[in-house]
């Protein structure tokens, strides 16, 4: 158990994008010294992906968390497919209100899964009854307002949750949904047509029926005039992408920038103002592209990221950018496509939609098997993303009552226990018990069920075979009640 930690040496030097500070920890553990060293990178954006552990009131133990959004760094929302007793299937939706460690069910619709009312996930497959799904299928604008668009229309709260209200906009299934609220009230759908709506999405006015286009995968507006939409299936190639662009709110739109439409669809599209955005593609013969463009679409340039299949694509500015994928990576870039860097989580997992909090400067991404990434990019200085060594952290807050989070790192893969005991030593909860990839992780710890006073956590780390005695670290908190 370490006992005392003091920090002996800084060692400084410049390079020409970083600054790398190297410390040197003593811990003492009886009557042995053990020196360990850290590193760590100062960038403009650094990007150090933490893995959340979830918890869900309803004791399910894993979910596909792909189709989801964080509105602020503590607010976000969900959907997963979830069966029931009687071996329908039900649609889940779930919200956070503590950045994403605990998860609370709002609502459920059982029934057939090819209804009406199926919330559009993220996969975009063949199947006519989810075609465009592939870009925003959960809009959340606050903490009150949020929506999922549904095979015929949406499925709405303006409450946080509390109650949520079906919204047809379109009976005939086998159209592309994508819808963009600006605010509470007003919002833009291209469903079948494009529609706009004045009351929260209550009622829709058809904007115009001249438009041939089959299957729309994304939406966005940077600004209230100019919007953009991402699909397949235009009347030059049936499968083939298309980009089209509206000057005017939504009212007409055109064909952007030129008609060599890639062979594959359009699955995803980001601005971050009128003149900065991208779109991303999967080729048809495997391989994941980004086109950016800095003139409004006047022009575009192809960029390469080191992926096989992107899901969705986000920017925090015009340089900054994120493109997770189906096979546990996530590409990004910082010069605006030039070059990409590739974090992988070595799970092999599908991740699914990703968020980025402009204001706050924060990157969630979703995925499968209860998979939750963040990346804070207001940290100064941070740890480089393969931790150089198994590190235990001081629980924050301390003292807390009743919710704490416990975070740490694990150089290698391993069998992970993390345990919390009392003052006499006795076990009074098993947070993590399981194989982890190499990485840092965070879990929150609700005590509300204990008395308050002293406890301790205890981490360890054994083999991937089950030995024991790779590391272990204890350290303590206060409950104050």
């Amino acid at each position: 158990m370490a006992v005392g930690v003091s920090v002996k040496h800084v060692l400084k030097y410049l390079s020409k994008d970083v600054v790398h500070f190297f410390f040197a920890k003593k811990i003492s553990r009886g009557r042995c010294v053990v020196f360990s060293l850290f590193f760590f990178t100062l960038s403009l954006y650094p990007q150090e992906w933490v893995k959340l552990m979830p918890s869900f009131s309803t004791g399910d133990t894993l979910l596909n968390m792909s189709n989801g959004v964080m509105v602020t760094k503590n607010i976000g929302w969900f959907s997963a497919i979830v069966p029931t007793p009687s071996g329908h299937s039900a649609y889940r939706i779930f919200k956070t209100t503590d950045g994403g460690y605990t998860w609370t069910k709002q609502h459920d619709f059982y029934g057939d899964t090819s209804s009406t009312k199926k919330i559009l996930d993220v996969a975009l497959n063949t199947s006519l009854d989810n075609l465009g799904a592939g870009g925003r299928t959960v809009i959340g604008l606050d903490s009150l307002h949020c929506y999922f668009p549904i095979n015929a229309g949406l499925l709405k709260t303006t409450n946080g949750g509390v109650t949520w209200e079906y919204k047809i906009v379109e009976s005939t299934v086998g159209y592309g949904s994508v819808y963009f609220f600006f605010d509470e009230l007003e919002g833009f759908a291209y469903k079948k047509y494009p529609r706009l709506s004045t009351d929260g999405g209550n009622t829709w006015m058809t904007l115009d029926t001249s438009l041939n286009l089959n299957f729309q995968s994304d939406v966005y507006f940077p600004t209230r005039s100019n919007g953009w939409i991402t699909g397949f299936g235009n009347p030059d190639w049936t499968d083939a992408g298309y980009l089209i662009k509206s000057n005017d709110s939504g009212k007409t739109w055109q064909f952007a920038h030129n008609p060599n439409y890639p062979p594959s669809p359009l699955i995803a599209i980001d601005f971050v103002d009128s003149l900065h955005g991208c779109i991303i593609c999967n080729g048809a013969f495997g391989g994941c592209f980004v086109r950016f463009t800095e003139n409004g679409g006047a022009s575009f340039r192809s960029s390469y990221p080191p992926i096989s299949s992107g899901t969705d694509i986000a920017l925090l500015d015009s340089v900054n950018g994120w493109v997770p994928s189906t096979t546990g990576k996530i590409a990004s870039t910082t010069d605006g496509g030039i070059s990409w860097n590739s974090y992988d989580t070595g799970d092999n997992i599908s991740f699914g939609k990703i968020s980025v909090i402009r204001s706050e400067r924060m990157v969630y991404v979703f995925g499968e098997k209860n998979t939750l990434l963040r990346a804070d990019l207001t940290t100064d200085v941070r740890e480089d993303p393969s931790p150089v060594d198994f590190i235990l952290y001081q629980n924050y807050p301390n003292p807390f009552n009743p919710v704490t989070v416990i975070r740490y790192s694990l150089s290698v893969i391993g069998h992970v226990t993390l345990k919390i005991y009392d003052m006499v030593g006795k076990d009074v909860a098993t947070l993590v018990n399981a194989k982890q990839q190499k990485g840092s992780y965070e879990i929150a710890f609700n005590a509300s069920g204990l008395p308050g006073g002293i406890y301790f956590y205890r981490l360890s780390t054994g083999s991937v075979s089950g030995q024991a005695g790779l590391y272990t670290d204890i350290k303590k908190m206060l409950l104050m009640k």
